[in-house]
């Protein structure tokens, strides 16, 4: 038998032997496993003011964007998240927020469109332990930010992606309204 069927066995039991049930989870799921890396193919968000776990991979030297456009109560929030629990630890992703109306930093151009400013957040080199949704191990709190976006049209996007080249999985945690 596998580790990890023998876990989700060992898992099951406890839970059945203490009449604790996980509870019903509070964010709504996406799967974006290592796809979503252009502006064209990246994941859409259809309510950026509702919690989501935006689940994925990252691949070497890429970015991974999640589309979204201004949400109603003007704010959003985002924090990435890895998992202590058989992934890539020294994973560490940096977020970057793009879309209009937002100051547009030096030597970025390249990567702006017109009108397009960007916000860069880097992640703490000590990470906090949290437990997150109903996973019975704890994540690694990486990058976070909450901000007011400008009342501007036009999509927003976030990027996520590791400079030194680090891969594997994460969760990024969105939005504030919980199902």
């Amino acid at each position: 038998m596998s580790k990890r069927l023998l876990r989700a066995a060992l898992l099951a039991l406890l839970v059945a032997a203490t009449g604790a049930a996980p509870s019903a989870s509070a964010h709504r799921v996406i799967l974006i496993g290592n796809q979503s890396t252009d502006r064209a193919s990246a994941i859409r968000l259809t309510d950026a003011d509702i919690a989501w776990a935006i689940n994925g991979t990252l691949p070497a030297g890429v970015a991974q964007i999640i589309a979204f456009t201004r949400p109603t109560s003007g704010m959003f929030r985002a924090r990435a998240l890895v998992s202590t629990f058989q992934s890539n630890t020294q994973l560490n992703p940096w977020l970057a927020l793009v879309g209009p109306g937002l100051p547009r930093p030096d030597g970025l151009d390249a990567f702006l469109q017109d009108g397009e400013g960007a916000l860069l957040f880097a992640p703490p080199e000590a990470r906090g332990l949290e437990m997150f949704q109903d996973l019975p191990f704890p994540m690694l709190v990486g990058a976070s930010f909450e901000a007011p976006l400008p009342d501007a049209d036009g999509p927003y996007f976030l990027l996520i992606f590791d400079p030194a080249g680090r891969t594997g999985p994460y969760v990024i945690d969105t939005g504030y309204l919980l199902d």
